[in-house]
């Protein structure tokens, strides 16, 4: 955090356990976002974003904007709000935790569900923000294609298969 002068320094995740095809698929999912993605973002745009279960925070940020308890993603959200009270997040891939993946199919859609209706609150309750901000272009072109842009990239995924 220091040697990047950020608030926050989000670390990547893996399945400790991969027992199972549907765990594989998680873990391989993982990887392309915490290795590639995440990477991707922060060289394109030189912004992180927080995602959850491996991050370092400085304290006094977080009292300052403290996690929101209404949304279905409150890492999400807190990390839009973050981003857009121009607070630097960096990404650290080497910094690795491990995670247990859900115990079934059916845990699985549930998780992924709550994930994409949090991700659609962020979008809705931050959508103006974005713009109205005083983001640089490649920031709010970051933010634009995490939160509003991902229902475009999802309906083109739809019709394209």
């Amino acid at each position: 955090m220091r040697a990047h002068k950020c608030d926050c320094v989000q670390g990547s995740t893996y399945l400790r356990v991969t027992n199972s095809l549907m765990a594989c698929f998680i873990n391989a999912e993982f990887f392309v976002t915490h290795f590639v993605y995440f990477p991707a973002l922060q060289f394109l745009t030189t912004m992180g974003v927080f995602g959850g279960s491996n991050a370092v925070w400085k304290v006094s940020t977080l009292r300052a904007y403290e996690f929101r308890a209404d949304v279905q993603t409150e890492d999400v959200e807190l990390s839009t709000r973050v981003l857009l009270g121009r607070v630097r997040i960096r990404f650290c891939p080497e910094a690795r935790s491990g995670e247990l993946p859900p115990t079934g199919l059916g845990a699985l859609f549930k998780q992924r569900l709550r994930w994409a209706i949090g991700w659609d609150q962020a979008s809705i309750q931050h959508f103006s923000g974005i713009f109205s901000s005083k983001l640089s272009c490649c920031k709010k072109l970051g933010m634009i294609y995490l939160l509003p842009m991902r229902w475009l990239l999802i309906l083109t995924a739809i019709f394209n298969a």
